[in-house]
């Protein structure tokens, strides 16, 4: 797409997402444990926010940069990460989220 063709400015701001993600946990082979604790456990995410192809990808790399320069030890100290590679959420972990849900990124998870 050449420059200026993508989005307007009004759609961009208009622009909303939800995802509603569904997993399931279950306890490796080699973990004693009853029947219950042994049952898999479900649960539904649902993250909404702004437009996820502009604004928020944006507001997310931003907000990861800042978890860098101004948490650092408190991410270090919280997720006990150190060093390697790693996915923002387990890096920074509530303290991105913090972050994001302070500018209307809601994230809500239950049990099913």
């Amino acid at each position: 797409m050449p420059p200026g063709e993508g989005p307007s400015d009004e759609s961009i701001a208009k622009g909303r997402f939800t995802i509603h993600l569904i997993g399931e946990s279950t306890l490796p082979e080699n973990v004693k444990a009853s029947a219950e604790e042994a049952k898999p456990v479900r649960a539904l995410a649902v993250i909404q926010g702004g437009d996820s192809g502009y604004a928020e990808t944006c507001r997310y790399l931003v907000e990861g940069a800042l978890c860098l320069v101004k948490s650092e030890d408190q991410t270090r100290n919280e997720n006990k990460v150190k060093g390697g590679v790693s996915t923002p959420a387990h890096a920074f972990g509530q303290i991105l989220l913090r972050r994001l849900q302070d500018r209307n990124v809601n994230l809500t998870v239950s049990k099913l």
